[in-house]
């Protein structure tokens, strides 16, 4: 990393003894970094030509450190952003920050989203979030509130929830930003049966059944699929 140079036209020598050194706007500091001052031997000197023996990392150091200005960012999300088949049973979203966090006074909530049926959305409680190992942000999910099958799911974080320890907010997760899945774990349902309870179906019917999803047929059990004789009208 090169180091910053001060160029001559941003030093001033006030009242004969203050030296001030303007950092000009292209020189960016970083964050929660900490610099050290470096003048070489010949370049400050008296009226009588005594030279200052300058400053460096070593010997008469001078340094100041840069406040952090930086907000916390999420690192590891679990389960994974865009992950599929994660478990209806699912209790606990466990989000990574890249430095210490805690909860702010606010009492808002954050709001695990179903895509499916908005009246089902998630609400998670300020009481059931909570910070684990510094830097672990911990959402609950309340017993009785078990994810739907083969649904997506979108967490939304508002901005005023966390914060680091220098009061810098985390910005949030917007909508969309971070998603999963449930796995499609029920079996299709039969909604529709052509010919059901008829008594006069031609004697080479098409027998439709309609399905509230899209269905395969498994080669290998065809033959499972047969007619019973119940009765006939002639000998109840």
């Amino acid at each position: 990393i090169s180091s910053p140079v001060i160029d001559i036209n941003n030093i001033t020598i006030e009242n004969n003894t203050e030296l001030k050194l303007q950092i000009p706007e292209n020189i960016s500091l970083k964050s929660s970094t900490t610099y050290y001052l470096v003048i070489k031997n010949d370049v400050i000197y008296d009226e009588k030509g005594n030279y200052l023996s300058g400053f460096d990392i070593i010997n008469n150091t001078y340094e100041f450190t840069i406040k952090d200005y930086k907000n916390p960012k999420i690192i590891k999300y679990e389960p994974s952003n865009n992950l599929n088949y994660v478990s209806k049973n699912l209790k606990n979203i466990k989000l990574t920050f890249d430095e210490n966090i805690r909860k702010t006074s606010s009492n808002g909530s954050i709001i695990l989203k179903n895509t499916n049926n908005e009246n089902n959305n998630i609400i998670i409680s300020n009481n059931n979030i909570t910070v684990l190992d510094n830097n672990i942000l911990n959402l609950k999910i309340d017993n009785d509130n078990d994810l739907e099958s083969s649904t997506n799911y979108l967490l939304i974080i508002p901005n005023d929830i966390v914060e680091d320890n220098r009061l810098n907010k985390f910005e949030g997760i917007q909508e969309g930003d971070y998603v999963f899945r449930t796995p499609d774990n029920s079996a299709p349902i039969l909604t529709f049966n052509t010919g059901q309870n008829s008594s006069n179906v031609e004697l080479t019917p098409k027998l439709e059944l309609r399905f509230n999803e899209k269905i395969k047929i498994n080669p290998d059990l065809t033959k499972n699929i047969s007619l019973e004789y119940v009765k006939d009208s002639e000998n109840k």
